[in-house]
């Protein structure tokens, strides 16, 4: 089975839920249990019915006061100290299940710990067409191209987004299931030599700061021109390595700064590029011709 939900937040809403399963308590919790199983929309509060992924995690904490129950998903609503919580993550957490078209309870009383339910429906279960995301870089898993094969038949997976940036990886996904679904890199740094190994395109980060120039080398990849892509990549090969001198966006955020096309200042949990960085981002856009 695989559950809806929007790419990339699968692995964050799982962490959460078994985070906040232990850590919302207000003393916390000495043991963490849970479960995963498929059910119907019939054995679910306000569900459509139809074919769900149900999880459940239970703690053995001390529980949430009844009063607090009725904000437990309330933005910036926290019962811990200043510094020690934001009370934005079960709020995040119900809006992508939300989104998704699923539900999520949460069960708790002082003296016997807190009970978290999530159900999500099944990608087959539903119309739209479903993308899959694999960047093991920045999530908990990994979906090996014998996985992706096995995902492929289900007919509303029309694609993947590889960010391994593994050749060898998305040549083999594309020897397997090319016909059935189309395959993305997620990995400025070898997106050209996986789109002329037949990739239909880049999820780039690069194009944020570089936008004509990645679609020009996209263009020329896609069309089998390597001289032309290998001409333009060039020049920005340096973006694709700068970019990532800190966590993504903040690099991007300060490039668009220096470029003049957006204001100065950044939104927490983001911070502003550190200063030793400057010229590595700055000579880089230099290089790309677009500074």
């Amino acid at each position: 089975m695989v559950a809806q939900a929007e790419p990339g937040s699968d692995h964050q809403l799982a962490f959460t839920r078994a985070y906040a399963a232990g850590v919302v308590s207000e003393a916390g919790a000495d043991r963490l249990t849970g479960w995963l199983n498929g059910t119907t929309g019939n054995d679910l509060p306000d569900a459509v019915a139809g074919d769900y992924v149900y999880l459940e995690v239970s703690d053995t904490g001390s529980g949430i006061p009844p009063e607090n129950l009725p904000r437990i998903f309330e933005p910036f609503f926290t019962t811990k100290e200043v510094g020690k919580g934001t009370g934005l993550g079960l709020a995040t957490v119900y809006g992508i299940i939300d989104q998704s078209g699923g539900g999520i309870s949460l069960d708790s009383a002082p003296g016997r710990g807190t009970t978290v339910s999530v159900y999500l429906p099944v990608t087959d279960a539903v119309q739209e067409p479903q993308f899959l995301d694999n960047g093991p870089g920045r999530t908990a898993g990994d979906m090996l191209p014998a996985t992706v094969e096995r995902l492929s038949v289900i007919s509303n997976i029309v694609g993947i987004k590889e960010a391994t940036g593994d050749l060898q990886r998305g040549r083999e996904i594309l020897d397997r299931c090319a016909d059935r679904l189309d395959l993305y890199s997620g990995d400025d740094a070898t997106a050209m030599e996986l789109m002329l190994l037949g990739a239909k395109g880049n999820i780039s980060v690069t194009a944020n700061v570089a936008p004509a120039e990645m679609h020009a080398m996209c263009m020329a990849a896609i069309a089998g021109n390597r001289a032309e892509a290998d001409a333009i990549n060039a020049r920005v090969e340096a973006l694709h390595r700068a970019l990532f001198v800190e966590a993504n966006p903040i690099p991007v955020k300060w490039a668009l700064y220096e470029m003049g096309r957006i204001p100065p200042g950044i939104r927490l949990p983001l911070t502003f590029l550190a200063p030793q960085y400057h010229d590595t981002v700055r000579r880089a856009l230099q290089q790309a011709g677009i500074l």
